[in-house]
């Protein structure tokens, strides 16, 4: 790991350790993410630990998102930093969070894009407005709260690829996000890649353990 970037978490996980609440958690990184944002020479070493293939960060971890990599992870679960990649022009689908983020660009322009929304997620179809659209210059970050509360997109607001740094609070007990469609409304829950797996692998064996005992037998 980056040694400045490690002494930015090492001060953040101490200090975080004292802070009980979370809209003071959500304050403090508030304040010091817009630090780390405009260390161009911590920021630098970061992604040129990424493009030479390093131990740190490991690209190999599957993050719930392909343009998502997991920097750092606080021990007490508290918060983690993470970094995305949006190619230019371009944003994420529209998505909620299980915890609270507090996001922010060292390079190019950021764009967030707010919703809100009428009708029931867990009926699979919702009607979707818009209900902000801001562009962050480097060192400006943007709160997003979790649940119904923080339903966005991120993305590159021009010809540039964009960079994106956030700080998540401890992820509520639900184990998806809920993707949106902005043309049709369509609600669908997105699982990280593992917990993926592993539901795929209990329908596998499910349906395998529903074959006749001697099934086999009678395709041969």
């Amino acid at each position: 790991m980056d040694p400045q970037f490690k002494n930015y978490c090492s001060k953040w996980s101490s200090e975080v350790m004292q802070i009980k609440d979370e809209n003071e958690r959500m304050a403090y990184f508030q304040k010091q993410l817009p630090m780390l944002l405009l260390d161009r020479s911590t920021v630098r070493s970061i992604m040129a630990s990424m493009a030479q293939g390093r131990p740190w960060p490991d690209l190999r971890q599957s993050g719930l998102f392909a343009n998502e990599v997991l920097l750092y992870l606080d021990s007490g679960r508290r918060f983690s930093v993470r970094v995305y990649f949006h190619p230019p022009r371009l944003h994420t689908e529209i998505h909620d969070h299980t915890s609270w983020g507090v996001s922010g660009t060292p390079l190019g322009c950021l764009s967030v894009i707010g919703y809100t929304y009428q009708g029931d997620i867990l009926q699979g179809q919702v009607d979707l407005q818009r209900k902000y659209d801001k562009i962050l210059s480097p060192g400006e970050v943007d709160l997003t709260r979790p649940w119904d509360d923080g339903i966005h997109q991120t993305g590159s607001a021009d010809d540039a690829l964009n960079v994106m740094i956030s700080v998540y609070g401890r992820p509520g007990r639900r184990l998806y996000v809920n993707c949106f469609d902005a043309r049709t409304g369509k609600v669908e829950r997105t699982y990280p890649p593992r917990m993926l797996r592993r539901m795929l692998a209990r329908e596998a064996l499910a349906a395998y353990d529903c074959e006749a005992p001697d099934m086999h037998l009678i395709k041969q």
